[in-house]
């Protein structure tokens, strides 16, 4: 099918007369899109607006096709009913198809978000579209605009894809990638996104201490048979903890009626509650998450009849993460598994090393994971790609993306949650790569990943790409079978060798005289932040180069908007530590 040549087109984009928002504006950004890369002029109607002539020689399955004019339509369309074709309903809210029927092109999906993903699909599929960043594009010009015949339809395995840099949460990114992120900018008309009341850690928010503890201290967390104020978590078996929880939970909904999802999970610190009543029944299940689940199962019960499209939300972490013998998530619960203990070196499919051990959580996140697989209606997973104590330090993570969302997805693993450098700022150690990658990852695990780190490193840095392309498989490449990657490694962690820092340094300072443009440059520069941090870390305290380092590295970081780099600190604050030679901000 020739959809365009020589800058005209027969074709007509054609919506329903009912379209919805997502579809109308589906059905924009296709033209849109088709115009810039043809250079025609493709015209948009809502079916009905004008009579479509019919030609009885032209027809296909006892239907017949419109004259001179060809179409592509958007939606579930009256003509694609003619057809004989319904949107089937296996594909979700997010799922779409793709089809040619003779001349004619459609593009129908679920509601909300399938048919703005077919489009984005298509256009990245079909005519070469790709969104790197927010600011950079692949957008090709095409003298003939050429598709094959076309028989698409994809729905995600996954329900919930987060790639979680909070810095960068535009709206048209997220939908173009295809990702459904609480924390990105979509709203209605980009077909929404899956939306929390609380997110995380909301245990203080259902009920507060400083409001309850004074009158009320058998609320919250008995820890030696005292009963603690702060930092403490809620005693789940008192009854008139659930009485207030399933209140506030009701009250949360009633003043946000688009929320799909709230969170009912404990604080981001241990200190559970071990009275009588807590610690028996978490002794009983062989796990402290015993007591949340039966208190989040009653919540999500509470609220079933009148919120039937509404779950409960809870986290499977630290003392929590491994499953209970007998108690059941019921099937309004999402179970959040969170792997912060664990190595990402390695798959964690195969690397049992964990960095740390909490009480009651014996097993390995592999055994934990494969066992709440089996029991769970919704199993999401929060996973962690990032260095969060330096957000600028070479992270070496890229062999394990793909492989640990493949093993999530085998374990009937619904939604993921990639936290990535998400404190405060924008550019952290290849943040963006990161994030369009996991994207592709998410809605295909089996994907192609190199092939879309190569076209991010084209389309990123143009003629710099080869050089940063070394340094990729440089960073690649410090992963042995003895070395394993935390979230919280320093600069002179055993993995950043000098070897790696002055090979690596010299393939970014190379990719600078590379660079071809400005913008490309400074693309380098953000980029080789990295191995200037790690060496000016690990440099002697007496070499004369460190403090004109610094200072220079100081300039560079502010220049570039870079506000974080060193454990939520703004980068004054953050260079008095590390000028002193702190590289664990004051921690052992």
């Amino acid at each position: 099918m020739i959809l365009a040549e020589n800058k005209r087109t027969h074709y007509k984009i054609i919506c329903a007369a009912d379209a919805g928002r997502q579809v109308m504006h589906a059905a924009e950004e296709l033209r849109t899109y088709l115009n810039r890369i043809t250079g025609a002029s493709f015209q948009l109607y809502m079916e009905g607006e004008r009579p479509l002539e019919i030609r009885p020689d032209r027809h296909l399955n006892g239907q017949y096709l419109p004259e001179r004019d060809t179409y592509i339509y958007v939606g579930d369309t009256v003509f694609i009913g003619r057809m004989g074709y319904t949107v089937p309903r296996e594909l979700g809210k997010e799922g779409f198809s793709i089809r040619t029927v003779g001349d004619t092109l459609y593009i129908a999906g679920g509601k909300p978000r399938g048919v703005l993903y077919g489009v984005y699909t298509f256009l990245e599929t079909y005519c070469g579209c790709r969104w790197f960043t927010d600011e950079i594009s692949r957008i090709p010009s095409r003298a003939v605009l050429v598709i094959p015949e076309i028989n698409d339809t994809q729905v995600p395995v996954l329900e919930y894809r987060e790639a979680h840099y909070t810095a960068y949460g535009d709206a048209d990114w997220h939908v173009r990638n295809k990702l459904n992120s609480t924390a990105s900018l979509l709203s209605d008309v980009y077909g929404g996104k899956i939306t929390y009341k609380g997110f995380v850690h909301t245990f203080n928010d259902l009920i507060n201490p400083k409001d309850y503890f004074d009158t009320h201290p058998e609320y919250f967390s008995e820890i030696n048979g005292v009963r603690k104020n702060h930092p403490t978590q809620l005693c789940l078996t008192n009854p008139e903890v659930l009485a207030l929880a399933k209140k506030q939970v009701r009250a949360w909904l009633a003043e946000n009626p688009n929320v799909s999802i709230v969170s009912v999970s404990q604080n981001d610190w241990g200190h559970f509650c071990t009275c009588e009543k807590c610690r028996a029944l978490d002794a009983q299940e062989g796990s402290h998450m015993g007591t949340v689940l039966t208190f989040v199962n009653a919540i999500a019960d509470d609220i079933r009849e009148d919120y039937p499209d509404v779950a409960i939300d809870t986290l499977a972490y630290q003392y929590t993460r491994k499953p209970p013998k007998t108690v059941r998530p019921h099937d309004n619960v999402i179970i959040r598994l969170c792997s912060i203990e664990c190595c990402f070196a390695h798959p964690l499919e195969e690397c049992d090393y964990a960095f740390s051990h909490w009480d009651g959580c014996d097993n390995t996140f592999r055994e934990d994971l494969i066992a709440w697989g089996k029991i769970s209606h919704r199993l999401h997973i929060w996973d962690y790609v990032v260095n969060f104590h330096h957000n600028l330090l070479p992270h070496p993570n890229w062999g394990v993306l793909q492989k640990n969302i493949q093993f999530f997805v085998k374990n009937n693993v619904v939604g993921v949650f990639e936290q990535g450098n998400s404190f405060r700022g924008r550019y952290g150690e290849f943040d963006l790569m990161k994030q369009y990658v996991l994207a592709k990852l998410m809605w295909d695990p089996d994907c192609d990943m190199d092939v879309h780190v190569n076209e991010y490193l084209h389309g990123v840095y143009g003629a710099a790409a080869g050089e940063v392309r070394r340094y990729y498989d440089l960073l690649r490449g410090l992963i042995g079978p003895d070395t394993h990657l935390w979230i919280y490694h320093n600069p002179d962690a055993a993995y950043l060798t000098d070897a790696f820092l002055e090979a690596g340094d010299a393939c970014l300072a190379r990719a600078e005289i590379a660079a071809d443009d400005d913008e490309t440059l400074q693309r380098v520069r953000v980029l080789r932040l990295s191995t200037r941090y790690a060496i000016l870390c690990r440099m002697a305290m007496d070499d004369p180069r460190r403090e004109p380092g610094w200072d220079a590295f100081y300039r560079d970081v502010t220049a570039a908007g870079i506000d974080t780099f060193y454990w939520r600190q703004l980068p004054d604050r953050a260079l008095e530590f590390l000028r002193a030679g702190d590289l664990k901000f004051g921690r052992k």
